[in-house]
């Protein structure tokens, strides 16, 4: 184990870690693990110069690597040429360059403000589908020509058919107005017959009575047209029901064949513009009033919805609105162009298996490129915050969820370093983003201030800290 003059500095900081890891026992239990002695050979090493007067007998318990400072809670120094020997590293805290552009993954989804679920009003069974209307009509083919059924993916238009179905509520409600309007027809004749009559000949209270029982009548026939317009019969319909009455009035049962035969059908149609996105019956099936017939979707406008890092909402909450903006790029095609967009919502809850919580915007879709579904990435610029310095990644290290702590230089004449607890911003690649003054939250919870142009280790982090933890409990702090 003996230095030898081909070893390079870097293998001989390699091995003198070693001897404190092994001795220690792995870094993460180093905290609670003694540091017991350091080899004849490594102690020659870190004294080259006076080997014969510093050479320990075997087995003889060695000083530290490091010295713990008095009166400064969380200090180390590193003696003599020992921060050299080991090649212990530091950086300068920067201010915060540009913040990288968060990338989030996400997906095309409906958007729900615009879908609408398609109910029969009765419960019935269904006798006739709608009918595709095509926009255009290709040259040249017959099947874009012929009529046929609806079916997932047509286009449809408000107030077109959707379906008809055969009620027997609808077919009740209808006799019911018919026989309000046949009687309403005769009280009508018979008092128009008593007004005719001269003074005198009838007495007035019958004609009252007659008067009185025709306009209840009226009422009547009013209040089930009402009913029959809430239950969204149009106009037609009312019509055919109201020629119904009038052939039974004169007695034209053989028209009256032609009316029978839809009598209690009704025209389910659709309420909106837009792309029929479900559909879950056919002719012959029986529904109610509770089953969903069509979904029925605005897809020339879509909703983006991304994941986002509960650590990243802070970032995004504190955007101004004119930069809440994001690009969407469509994980299906590498060559895609952007396209630019906002993001208009903050879920407010937070995923407990991914810890991420939802962004939601809009985008336009009038030319229908985009589908639901779609995997897209969407990437949102982040300003300059001056209130964030930079260290490298290397010099932290995480103790549990909520603690964060690093190395400052605190006498660069002497070498100390004094542990020191930071609020983290953000996590990147190589850089941390970390709070130069504390939010009031982490200043309760012990984050203390970084400013920029301080210096921090970066290398051989876990190991410093393990030999502060010794040295502490052998000093009994």
């Amino acid at each position: 184990m003996s230095g030898k003059s081909g070893s390079s500095p870097r293998a001989t900081r390699r091995m003198l870690w070693a001897i404190v890891l092994v001795t220690v026992g792995v870094a993460v239990a180093a905290f609670h693990t003694p540091l017991e002695k350091i080899t004849k050979a490594a102690w020659n090493r870190m004294h080259p110069a006076d080997v014969a007067e510093r050479t320990l007998p075997e087995g003889a318990v060695t000083p530290s690597l490091l010295e713990l400072v008095s009166g400064q809670p969380d200090t180390v120094r590193f003696p003599n040429d020992t921060l050299k020997v080991l090649e212990v590293e530091t950086a300068e805290v920067t201010p915060a360059p540009p913040l990288d552009p968060l990338k989030l993954p996400g997906q095309v989804s409906l958007d729900f403000n615009s879908l609408v679920r398609v109910h029969a009003r009765f419960g019935g069974e269904v006798v006739d589908i709608g009918k595709y209307e095509p926009e255009h009509d290709v040259p040249g083919s017959a099947a874009a020509r012929t009529p046929r059924n609806l079916r997932y993916g047509d286009k449809v238009r408000k107030g077109q058919v959707l379906a008809v179905v055969w009620s027997k509520e609808i077919g009740e409600k209808k006799s019911e107005l018919v026989n309000a309007l046949a009687t309403l027809e005769i009280d009508r004749s018979i008092l128009e017959r008593l007004e005719k009559v001269e003074s005198g000949v009838v007495a007035k209270t019958r004609i009252d009575e007659v008067r009185k029982s025709y306009e209840t009548d009226l009422i009547s026939v009013q209040r089930i047209e009402r009913t029959l317009r809430s239950w969204h019969l149009d106009e037609e319909e009312i019509v055919e029901v109201q020629q119904e009455a009038k052939l039974i009035h004169e007695r034209k049962s053989d028209d009256r064949k032609r009316v029978d035969k839809s009598w209690a059908e009704y025209a389910i149609r659709s309420t909106l513009d837009g792309t029929i996105v479900e559909k879950s019956f056919n002719v012959g099936d029986l529904v109610d009033a509770s089953q969903d017939l069509f979904k029925i979707a605005d897809l020339s406008r879509i909703q983006i919805m991304a994941n986002v890092y509960e650590e990243d909402l802070p970032a995004i909450r504190a955007l101004p609105h004119e930069m809440c903006q994001w690009r969407i790029d469509l994980k299906v095609d590498p060559h895609d162009v952007p396209i630019p967009g906002r993001f208009e919502t903050i879920g407010a809850l937070i995923d407990p298996q991914q810890h991420t919580g939802i962004l939601i915007g809009w985008l336009e879709n009038v030319e229908g490129k985009l589908s639901s579904g779609q995997f897209i990435t969407a990437t949102i610029d982040l300003p300059i915050d001056p209130g964030l310095v930079a260290v490298p990644v290397s010099a932290l290290i995480e103790e549990g969820n909520s603690n964060t702590v690093l190395f400052v230089e605190t006498n660069a004449e002497r070498h100390e370093f004094t542990l020191r607890k930071v609020a983290v911003f953000r996590r990147g690649r190589d850089l941390i983003y970390v709070h130069s003054d504390p939010p009031p939250l982490s200043l309760k919870n012990g984050a203390q201030r970084l400013r920029a142009g301080e210096r921090v280790i970066t290398t051989s982090v876990l190991e410093v800290a393990a030999e502060l933890n010794r040295l502490k409990s052998s000093a009994g702090h």
